[in-house]
């Protein structure tokens, strides 16, 4: 049974969605490159936070005991450590972009 549950922990991020494709959903209120004021004023740009800060919002959000937006909480309640990590990841290296 341990050996299952290694081989299942070390392949998981093999099979991560495409941080490109999760993304999509975020544009319509962060913008194309996360310079956007969100449609809530709770929030604030993304565009100049580090990927730890990324990656830490979006986990904060999947939790709705703690958080109290309910369109952050639909939009990341699925996502798993991977998908939370390469979505940091991308949305960092696209506000990066000149």
């Amino acid at each position: 049974m341990k050996k299952i549950a290694l081989i299942l922990t070390a392949t998981a991020g093999l099979f991560a969605a495409d941080p490109a494709v999760i993304a999509q959903k975020c544009v319509a209120c962060h913008g194309a490159n996360f310079d956007k004021a969100p449609l809530s004023r709770k929030h604030h740009i993304i565009k100049g936070d580090s990927q730890k800060k990324i990656a830490d919002m979006i986990k904060y959000y999947q939790h709705p005991e703690e958080a109290d937006e309910k369109i952050m909480q639909l939009q990341v309640k699925d996502l798993n450590k991977s998908d939370i990590k390469a979505l940091a990841e991308y949305i960092y290296k696209k506000t990066q972009a000149k």
